[in-house]
């Protein structure tokens, strides 16, 4: 987490250092990228923003928490405050879709390219937590079979898994559009109904 000096710093400074980040990691990997360059590309020094951060992880988290904040507004707000859980998927999907051809595309990239756990589980951790912490505010969540908070932490991963595949097929192999939406109705359709026909429904869970 970024010092309170950093957040006490007034939004056009905090936000010229969050884009001179933005750019430093839509080039380089996490691992790889350099203070001395975000630094230099903010006009600070860099003992500044070691001052205002602990490490490259914490600049990183930064920016994260900056876009899933935008996310957040587009996702899980309703007209009722409300959101059914695979429209918010889908909702996911739309929204970062609308970033390709912005300048956070090249960053989204990148993150998709790499996916490692620790990427991941800053992107997703939010989502999940959110939902199995509040699940008064999500419709037909009771709807979903699931016996335990582990098993509803599973089929929110697996949901996260379909759209995070069709992004990857989006931004990183230039697929079109319409058929990675697709993919993405497809997927949720199937967590959503299941993958077996009705009338061999009963018959599958009885030799479970």
């Amino acid at each position: 987490m970024p010092t309170k000096a950093f957040e006490r710093l007034q939004e056009e400074k905090k936000q010229k250092i969050i884009n001179a980040a933005l750019i430093e990691f839509s080039e380089n990997t996490v691992d790889s990228a350099s203070v001395n360059s975000i630094a230099k590309r903010a006009g600070v020094s860099r003992t500044t923003l070691y001052y205002y951060f602990s490490d490259i992880n914490d600049i990183f988290s930064v920016v994260i928490d900056g876009i899933m904040m935008k996310f957040k507004e587009h996702i899980f707000i309703d007209g009722d405050d409300q959101i059914d859980v695979f429209d918010g998927f889908y909702n996911y999907f739309i929204y970062v879709a609308s970033y390709k051809g912005s300048e956070y595309e090249n960053f989204i990239c990148r993150i998709l390219k790499e996916m490692s756990i620790k990427i991941r589980n800053i992107i997703t951790e939010p989502y999940i937590k959110y939902y199995t912490e509040n699940t008064s505010h999500v419709k037909n969540l009771n709807k979903i079979k699931y016996s335990s908070p582990r098993e509803l932490y599973d089929i929110l991963f697996m949901l996260f898994s379909i759209v995070n595949s069709a992004l990857i097929y989006y931004f990183v192999l230039d697929a079109p559009y319409e058929k990675v939406e697709r993919r993405v109705k497809n997927g949720l359709k199937v967590v959503k109904f299941g993958a077996i026909k009705e009338e061999y429904r009963n018959e599958e869970l009885k030799n479970e």
